[in-house]
């Protein structure tokens, strides 16, 4: 996840449709460098953090909880990109690739390469696995 530049991913619930998410988009993309909107559908609006931005969570996560009546937020979490987001950045990755050299030479599946992203790949599952399992404790706690 560090070598494709994946981080988190933060999803804040508002408490209605039509509270402006702007302003929340403002919070967000203001406090920690280097973050995108990726969803705005409905009550919910995700965002991807950078692993970079994790030194800025204590002063961002403060003033989110001090703002939260004010944005019109009932809830929000942050988790650790899965593993099919590693994959699908991946394959973004690789169509742009493809897109702009398409006169170099195509991998094969069986290349030293190759089994060597899978081998991490397989890394990378069982630490997602721990993550989420780590992640439902703290929610069940939390209640």
């Amino acid at each position: 996840k560090n070598r494709f530049g994946i981080g988190y991913n933060l999803n804040i619930v508002k408490k209605e449709k039509e509270v402006d998410s702007e302003r929340i988009k403002e919070l967000v993309l203001n406090s920690l460098p280097e973050s995108a909107l990726t969803s705005n559908v409905g009550k919910e609006v995700g965002f991807r953090l950078p692993f970079s931005a994790s030194k800025y969570f204590g002063d961002f996560f403060t003033q989110l909880d001090n703002d939260l009546e004010s944005l019109g937020i009932s809830s929000y979490g942050i988790s650790i990109t899965t593993l099919e987001d590693v994959f699908l950045k991946v394959g973004e990755d690789a169509e742009l690739d493809e897109e702009t050299t398409k006169d170099e030479e195509i991998i094969t599946t069986n290349s030293p390469k190759n089994e060597q992203v899978q081998e991490e790949n397989r890394f990378y599952l069982a630490e997602q696995s721990e993550s989420n399992f780590t992640k439902q404790m703290f929610a069940v706690l939390r209640k």
